[in-house]
């Protein structure tokens, strides 16, 4: 595994998410949640708050199988508010 240090400027309106291969990797056969199901749930989020769009993609990826998951699981989601809403 190769660690590198990336810096990258988020703008008003910008979300980034990020996540752990256990949710890339959650799978039914070979169906995998992969990044089509990440993508699947930001088109059905929207605008919605970075809470909330975290444990939508975490929930999607658990109801794709009914075990429980063997790999660790973990989402960050940051939303930039819109610059009307940014603090001064």
């Amino acid at each position: 595994m190769e660690i590198a240090d990336l810096l990258t400027r988020l703008h008003p309106g910008d979300l980034l998410v990020a996540f752990t291969d256990g949710i890339m990797e959650r799978h039914r056969g070979r169906t995998q949640f992969g990044r089509e199901g990440i993508v699947s749930v930001l088109r059905e989020t929207g605008e919605a708050g970075a809470d909330t769009i975290a444990a939508r993609v975490e929930r999607a990826a658990r109801d794709l199988v009914d075990d429980e998951a063997d790999d660790d699981m973990a989402v960050l989601v940051v939303r930039v508010p819109p610059a009307a809403e940014r603090l001064p």
